[in-house]
């Protein structure tokens, strides 16, 4: 058996910093990813509910996201947010650069950690 160099030993402990990171790295971004889906699926019910649709028609509306959501592969490949929105563009003559929203500052985030 051959007797592992400093060199490699480094080596390892390097690629196993760098998989925790992209692991840790993977775990934020997919945490923030269902975030933003929920609050945008809320502010798309607040909206629904402010044009004045039942809350069966809602309820119906929420069960229609949930099914794109659950399927995303379509016409064999999955959906791409950027086509959609592409299409919709066009089809709807909409803009979605229109959609601001307001976060905390980073002083005020890292405040409330501390």
């Amino acid at each position: 058996m051959k007797a592992r160099t400093l060199k490699d030993i480094e080596k390892e402990v390097r690629k196993e910093e760098r998989d925790k990171y992209l692991s840790d790295q993977y775990d934020i971004m997919t945490d923030t990813l269902q975030t933003a889906i929920e609050h945008t699926t809320i502010c798309a019910i607040v909206a629904l509910e402010r044009l004045g649709l039942s809350e069966k028609t809602i309820k119906k509306f929420f069960d229609e996201i949930i099914f794109v959501y659950d399927y995303p592969p379509f016409f064999g490949k999955a959906i791409r947010g950027e086509d959609v929105k592409k299409e919709y563009e066009k089809k709807l003559g909409v803009d979605f650069s229109r959609i601001k929203t307001t976060f905390e500052t980073k002083e005020e985030f890292i405040k409330k950690y501390r």
